[in-house]
């Protein structure tokens, strides 16, 4: 009941009137997040009459959102919210992020009460960078690498059994074999076969009787 009362309370002041004042109000960020989870620190220094000061966030499309008041003794009013911490040190209010998350992200104010208007601190913008993954890439040497034993692989005869493509570039393969080889052997049974016929043909017959010479001497008639 008393953090709703002190909202409306606020809420009250900022239609009364507000005015923008950056030299009476110093903010700045002591601590800033390294990543989620880190903590967070602001601070604001008044050079005005002391009346307290409100601390406020805004985030991303989103309205104003009021997060504590810190009194001139120091006391926090209403309890802070879970995550948050605050204290006065002098002219100094603190105001601590203790995780800082996705949902802390934003612009925070403090805000001060002077002679009935409410006095705005420069914004403190607070966000992260968002990280998004990237997918590996195969380097290109890699590829170029994998092109160059392609190249070098030598040709080779597919198998029989892979498939009826393979078989076909089988049988090719073996009438570029058997096509050579066969013709080489006609050839050759062609060359045997007219050297066969020509020697045949060379030879001369030769007859054993001897010939008789007619009116030689010492010869016999013949028989009649």
């Amino acid at each position: 009941m008393a953090r709703k009362s002190s909202i409306f309370c606020l809420l009250g002041l900022m239609l009364c009137c507000c005015k923008s004042q950056s030299d009476s109000i110093k903010a700045k960020m002591i601590t800033s997040p390294q990543a989620f989870g880190s903590s967070v620190e602001f601070k604001c220094e008044t050079s005005k009459a002391d009346n307290g000061m409100y601390w406020m966030s805004q985030r991303r499309n989103s309205t104003m959102q009021f997060i504590l008041y810190i009194s001139t003794r120091g006391s926090i009013r209403p309890d802070p919210i879970v995550g948050y911490s605050a204290r006065k040190d002098g002219n100094n209010y603190h105001l601590t992020v203790k995780s800082f998350q996705k949902d802390n992200q934003g612009i925070y104010y403090c805000v001060n009460l002077q002679n009935q208007n409410l006095i705005f601190s420069p914004g403190l913008p607070v966000y992260l960078p968002e990280t998004t993954t990237q997918p590996p890439t195969i380097p290109h040497q890699i590829s170029t690498t994998t092109k160059r034993q392609t190249k070098d692989k030598p040709m080779e005869c597919p198998n029989l059994r892979d498939s009826d493509e393979d078989s076909k570039t089988m049988f090719s393969c073996e009438i570029y074999i058997w096509v050579p080889l066969v013709g080489s052997c006609f050839i050759l049974s062609i060359s045997l076969v007219i050297t066969i016929v020509c020697c045949g043909r060379r030879r001369r017959r030769r007859c054993k009787c001897k010939r008789l010479m007619n009116g030689a001497k010492g010869a016999h008639p013949l028989p009649h």
